[in-house]
């Protein structure tokens, strides 16, 4: 589409935290008549979302593919107000401890994920590891693997991407949760955001 790509400047501080910076016009202006030539869901697919792109878009893809029989994963990154009308549409929610806290009002994220309402919500918290907690069960925590970070850019996505990829091979939740958390440790030992993936 005519204007600027979209594109991102990260600036990392001493402690290896980072703080993004977003130009996100072109993914935004994608329409429903835009992405629909392209959708062709199958049963047993996996659709990972995450709030990149329009609101209405982001239903349509998800109502796709849930028809076609596929599940939907849901990352709402970077978090967006509109994110909580998914959730009806989502297999299972990954937020980080920000996410979580905008998703329910509640910054405490034990507290948060018992507030999540989902098949699977999930609430990753950095260098503590993540909580998970299906509907109606206790919340389990997973600790993460001990590293020095330089650079947690990236770590977000490498951790959901790992998770979606063993979940969708395996079906196995504790399994992709545990494999996800040493690939997000070992992403924040590098610099970088596509080198540390």
């Amino acid at each position: 589409k005519p204007g600027p790509v979209d594109c991102s400047s990260i600036m990392v501080s001493e402690a290896g935290e980072n703080v993004i910076v977003t130009r996100a016009a072109q993914g935004e202006a994608l329409s429903i008549g835009d992405a629909a030539p392209f959708l062709d869901f199958k049963q047993g697919d996996l659709l990972l979302l995450q709030c990149n792109l329009q609101p209405g878009l982001t239903r349509f893809v998800a109502s796709e593919a849930k028809r076609a029989g596929a599940r939907v994963i849901f990352n709402p990154a970077p978090y967006k107000p509109w994110a909580r009308s998914l959730a009806d549409m989502s297999d299972m929610v990954i937020l980080n401890r920000q996410e979580a806290s905008a998703w329910t009002g509640r910054s405490n994220s034990a507290e948060a994920i018992a507030d999540l309402d989902l098949p699977l919500a999930i609430v990753t918290l950095g260098v503590e590891g993540c909580l998970a907690r299906r509907r109606g069960e206790d919340t389990k925590r997973f600790p993460a693997s001990a590293v020095e970070a330089v650079d947690t850019t990236a770590a977000g996505d490498t951790f959901v991407g790992v998770f979606a990829a063993e979940w969708l091979a395996t079906g196995e939740e504790e399994k992709a949760i545990s494999l996800a958390l040493r690939a997000a440790s070992a992403s924040v030992a590098r610099k970088g955001a596509v080198a540390s993936i």
